[in-house]
Order: structure tokens, then C-alpha cells, then sequence
């Protein structure tokens, strides 16, 4: 298989390894390209961002390995930038001097302007009750409202080559224990959320990451989503969301065999700078 991974957080955040790591692990795989993907800084405290003063080292310490590899692997610079204007604002704008390679654009964070407090939509299970009781007036609807609203934002705003796993939010919904994603209010926040990312070309994140951290038995997004996304015309990138060079690949073959069935045969990849169609 020719794969790839853009979605990779090393020790410039919270993944583990240096980033040569990931990029032996990918060359011994057999890949034809890796990217990276930091956690960008944010102005708010949180364990698993980047912090400012490593941003420039970061940048260089990819791109210099962008060119040692050169002839070996295509190596990859990207960001996955967290967006809620509530919370953090236009913050994101200053990423666009970098000469990044790509961007990931993702929502983990639900702002509360009332207790100006900032909880993680797919952080423990305590702070999604939080998110529902305190946050949403104990209504899920108007969480799961919420966080498709900020993805829909996103989308428009920061306009990432990427959509980081796009129904993040189920992460805590084990046996449906808050929702049913079968049903139609569910459904259609979904599928408006498609409309735009069609509407923007977004490349919608196929994350194995959730089963890797065993989280998940499923992939980012459901499955019925992706036969949407099909549907819709609307193109993949299969990543692992690794968070450590082990993980590189980490359900990849299995998730091909269920894109098949879906009827994707081929994801994009980046070459020389561009996105380009490669068979699965």
C-alpha cells in the first residue's frame, strides 16, 4: 500500500518521539509521504498545545528534515489549528506566515461566555457533562448544535486543507448514551456541515486515531457520514492521528477495506505541494 499520515503529534506537543522518528518509522512502512501536524499555540493553557516559544523551532526542525529527506520521503510541515472565536479569536491569522505546507483546522474547545470557562469537547467524560449541564442548560442538542456550528465556522474562516474528525463530539457517546446519531436532528447537523465543507473543497479526515487511544471501536467519522461524503463527492486523507511513531499506520488496512465497501478508491495525498488523487 502507498500510505501517508498528515495527522502526527510529536513531543513539540503531546505526541511522544522526535520527529526523525516518525519519518524512520514512515520510510521502514513504506510510505511515500509524512506530514506533521503540532498542536498550534493558543492563548489559553492547555497541556496539549504547542507553546509559543517552540513555534519557530518547530517549523525549522521540520523543514530541515523536509530536506534531508528529500530524496528518500516527502516530508511535510502542517499545523493543526484549533478555532472557537469565543475562546481564543482570530488567533489563527498568525500562522499564515509560516510556509506551511497544509493546515489542519479542528474544534476541541467549547467556550462559556457566561463563566468565561473553556472545557474540551473530547476531554474527559466529566468535563462533556459539564459541557452539557453548565455549558447548554443540560441540553445535548444544543451541545451537538454547538460544536457543529464552530465546525461550519472553521470551515469558512480558517479554510484548512483538512477537516480534523469531523464527529469528534461521539467520542464520549458510547452505547448512545447522550444521543442517537440515527436520528434526524443529529443527521441533518451533520449534513449541513458537509454542504460547507463541499461548498470550501475541504479534504475530510478518514482518523483511526480513537481506536488507536481505544477510545473508539469506529473511526472519525462514522461510517454512514463517509458513504455521505461519497455521496457528495466530497474527497478523503486517511490518517492515524499518531501520537506516537508506533502508531503511524495504526488501522490503516482495515480502514481501506471499509472505505472499498463505501466505494472511495482513492484518497489525496500532497506531492510536491499539491493535492493529488492516489489509489487506496
Amino acid at each position: 500500500m502507498n500510505y501517508s499520515n498528515y495527522h502526527t503529534h510529536c513531543r513539540f506537543c503531546d505526541g511522544e518521539g522526535e520527529p526523525e522518528q516518525f519519518i524512520s518509522k514512515a520510510i521502514q512502512k513504506g510510505f511515500k509521504s509524512i506530514g506533521f501536524s503540532s498542536h498550534a499555540p493558543l492563548p489559553i493553557d492547555e497541556y496539549w498545545v504547542m507553546k509559543q516559544e517552540e513555534l519557530e523551532s518547530y517549523c525549522n526542525t521540520i523543514k530541515s528534515l523536509k530536506k534531508k529527506y528529500e530524496e528518500i520521503i516527502d516530508v511535510n510541515l502542517g499545523l493543526e489549528i484549533d478555532y472557537n472565536c469565543d475562546a481564543i479569536g482570530d488567533n489563527y491569522k498568525c500562522f499564515n506566515h509560516l510556509g506551511l505546507d497544509y493546515k489542519i483546522g479542528a474544534i476541541h474547545i467549547m467556550f462559556d461566555k457566561i463563566s468565561g470557562r473553556h472545557l474540551c469537547f473530547d476531554g474527559p467524560k466529566e468535563d462533556f457533562e459539564t459541557i452539557i449541564h453548565e455549558f447548554s442548560e443540560g441540553d445535548i442538542k444544543k451541545v451537538v448544535h454547538s460544536y457543529y456550528a464552530l465546525v461550519r465556522a472553521m470551515i469558512k474562516d480558517i479554510k484548512p486543507d483538512i477537516v480534523a474528525h469531523l464527529d469528534v463530539i461521539k467520542k464520549q457517546n458510547k452505547d448512545n448514551m447522550y444521543y442517537n446519531e440515527e436520528e434526524s436532528w443529529y443527521r441533518n447537523e451533520v449534513l449541513e456541515t458537509l454542504e460547507v465543507a463541499k461548498q470550501y473543497n475541504s479534504i475530510i479526515e478518514v482518523n483511526t486515531g480513537g481506536i488507536a487511544r481505544k477510545f473508539l471501536t469506529s473511526m472519525y467519522p462514522s461510517n454512514w457520514i463517509l458513504s455521505e461524503c461519497k455521496e457528495m463527492g466530497i474527497p478523503i486523507v486517511l490518517s492515524s492521528d499518531a501520537h506516537t511513531p508506533s502508531n503511524i499506520d495504526f488501522y490503516f488496512d482495515e480502514a481501506v477495506k471499509i472505505l472499498k465497501k463505501i466505494g472511495y478508491q482513492e484518497q489525496l495525498v500532497l506531492c510536491n505541494g499539491s493535492w493529488i488523487n492516489r489509489t487506496l
